[in-house]
């Protein structure tokens, strides 16, 4: 398996892509400075489209994130851009996100796509899952399963200027029970629009 360590610094308007094998880091990353770690079987570059392309067990990590897939394409921002603008994970997308205040979600989806965009001095980021995505947070109940999910056809997280996220899905089926204790101190609170 290929491992690819990406510090992605973001100088004068610029990016600069190094490799290494140093292992990231966990601190979060408070800086201009965004660590991504990134295995896969095959990986290539196509300095035209500014594109990256990951083939087989992919595993993307950073601080917050963990996401596994079968095929992943990273579209690099130009150097004029400071911030990748669309990544594209494709085939038993698997994603583990902790959010600023440690809440934790396990997503699923047969496509999973982040989009980046700045309008009118407002920051959109959105992550569109599809083909049955599932959306899990908080702990399991007596039987094991989970306590809290959702599901819709696509689920949308959407974080604006920064602030905590919101997940939003078309025709969305929402499960959310209590503890036996008659509290649910683990679960989450969901954001929906």
């Amino acid at each position: 398996m290929k491992k690819l360590f990406w510090l992605w610094l973001m100088l004068g308007g610029g990016i600069a892509v190094a490799q290494t094998n140093a292992p990231a880091t966990n601190a979060p990353a408070h800086s201009a400075a965004m660590d991504i770690d990134i295995t896969s079987d095959q990986g290539e570059f196509d300095q035209t489209t500014r594109q990256m392309f990951y083939r087989g067990h992919v595993v993307v990590t950073d601080p917050q994130v963990r996401l596994t897939c079968a095929q992943l394409t990273v579209t690099l921002p130009t150097q004029k851009a400071r911030h990748l603008e669309r990544v594209l994970a494709e085939t038993n997308v698997v994603m583990d996100y902790v959010d600023d205040q440690g809440e934790k979600y396990h997503i699923t989806a047969a496509q999973g796509t982040y989009d980046y965009a700045v309008v009118n001095s407002v920051t959109n980021e959105t992550v569109t899952f599809a083909g049955s995505p599932k959306v899990v947070w908080g702990g399991t109940n007596s039987s094991g399963e989970p306590m809290n999910w959702m599901t819709g056809e696509p689920i949308y997280y959407v974080r604006v200027n920064g602030q905590k996220g919101r997940f939003r899905g078309i025709n969305p089926q929402i499960h959310s029970e209590q503890s036996a204790t008659g509290t649910n101190s683990e679960a989450a609170p969901l954001k929906l629009f």
